[in-house]
């Protein structure tokens, strides 16, 4: 019958039951990068979601002025600059078409690095 050691047996098995160094640090690699990506992705979905959100008050604040003019009536060769709100500005434009018997309505909305073009046509 042989008789083993079993403290040299419970050290070993005391040492391996716990994560190295090594592998800490590459695991902590691991998360740090996902979380730059995670971090990258979110802050690119909060600026796009931004863009549309300005181009949207955009479109919103073109059309509003556009059925404004169009209310106050058309008048050939009208052109006019204004301010919307603090953001944006408007560029107004009446001229021919090349529609026999309609006017040609341009309008121009910038503002927040965003810039919204609506045509029409009235008949004269």
């Amino acid at each position: 019958m042989r008789v083993t050691d079993n403290s040299s047996f419970y050290s070993v098995a005391r040492q391996n039951s716990a994560f190295t160094l090594i592998e800490v640090i590459v695991a902590l690699g691991i998360v740090g990068a996902l979380m730059s990506t995670l971090l990258y992705t979110l802050q690119f979905h909060i600026d796009v979601a931004s863009q549309q959100h300005d181009l949207a008050i955009a479109t919103s604040l073109a059309h509003a002025t556009l059925e404004e003019k169009l209310q106050e009536g058309v008048s050939e060769d009208a052109s006019k600059d204004g301010t919307l709100d603090e953001d944006f500005n408007y560029k107004y434009d009446v001229s021919e078409s090349i529609h026999e018997g309609l006017y040609e309505i341009r309008l121009i909305v910038t503002g927040r690095g965003q810039e919204v073009r609506l045509n029409a046509f009235y008949p004269r």
